[in-house]
């Protein structure tokens, strides 16, 4: 099990989430907000944002989105 596996499969029971769900295209409130925790807390280890949406199945662009997110 990689780093990132075990930040979403935190992010997802943290939200109530199942990680099939949080890795899918689902845009529901609480998903979007499980992905973007998710996000954070891989960006807080210094993984770039193209590394986050391989790991999420997003764009890099959509990371920066879910980031600025969390900073409001």
């Amino acid at each position: 099990m990689t780093v990132a596996d075990r930040v979403i499969e935190n992010a997802a029971r943290a939200w109530s989430v199942p990680v099939a769900e949080l890795l899918g295209p689902g845009k529901r409130q609480r998903l979007c907000w499980a992905r973007w925790s998710a996000m954070g807390a891989l960006s807080d280890m210094g993984w770039s944002t193209p590394a986050i949406g391989r790991a999420l199945n997003r764009d890099h662009t959509t990371v920066l989105y879910g980031l600025g997110r969390l900073n409001r």
